[in-house]
């Protein structure tokens, strides 16, 4: 799985980027997601103005990462890799399993997604701005990422889900947003409040697939 997407952010990326992202990976699994990397990030690329912009637009201009970084942490992604490896209660799920490879399948959706849409901002739980990013390729992966903080450059996933491609389309044949998805049956999050749904789903964006 995620063969293609390595091979694509190989392409983007410097011969030495690609070895640091090797020794965080392998740092992070045998450490259980402790690395030496500074925040335990590994700041994967500069995030494009134009990506920026498509951000801000999606999140009426209230999540602003003009001069930030797209990184991953290293707890998030072993978090990722140890809890949803299991292919059996995985597709239970409606999803897929993680391996260590499922890394260069979240960086695509990353730095090309193909929908973008605002999750939260001012949300006690969250704390911090967050938006989800959605890149559908043999399956479809959504990334929730938020922002850091004015010491930390660096916009970073807060969740992760990797859905096969027939739990995807149901989930689009039902109109749902990402904040619906994630947070619908949370008690303590407002997941189908209807302004809010409205106004998520009037500013989504589709961004045009600058990697072409």
């Amino acid at each position: 799985m995620g063969a293609g997407a390595k091979q694509r952010i190989l392409k983007l990326i410097s011969e030495e980027k690609a070895k640091s992202l090797d020794r965080f990976m392998s740092e992070l699994m045998e450490k259980r997601g402790i690395t030496q990397f500074p925040h335990n990030q590994f700041p994967f690329i500069d995030i494009p103005d134009g990506l920026s912009d498509d951000i801000l637009r999606a999140t009426s201009g209230y999540t602003d990462v003009h001069g930030k970084r797209f990184a991953i942490e290293a707890s998030k992604v072993f978090h990722e890799i140890s809890s949803h490896s299991d292919e059996e209660k995985e597709a239970m799920r409606g999803q897929i399993p993680y391996g260590i490879d499922s890394v260069y399948q979240i960086l695509e959706a990353m730095v090309y997604p193909d929908i973008i849409e605002d999750v939260s901002h001012g949300d006690v739980l969250d704390q911090r701005n967050t938006f989800a990013v959605v890149k559908s390729t043999e399956n479809s992966v959504i990334v929730v990422l938020s922002v850091g903080g004015k010491r930390n450059p660096n916009v970073t996933p807060q969740q992760i889900i990797i859905f096969s491609r027939q739990r995807w389309q149901a989930l689009m044949e039902q109109g749902l947003t990402i904040r619906e998805i994630l947070y619908s049956n949370s008690g303590k999050r407002k997941g189908a409040d209807p302004e809010m749904v409205e106004k998520i789903k009037k500013n989504r964006v589709t961004v045009a697939h600058r990697e072409s």
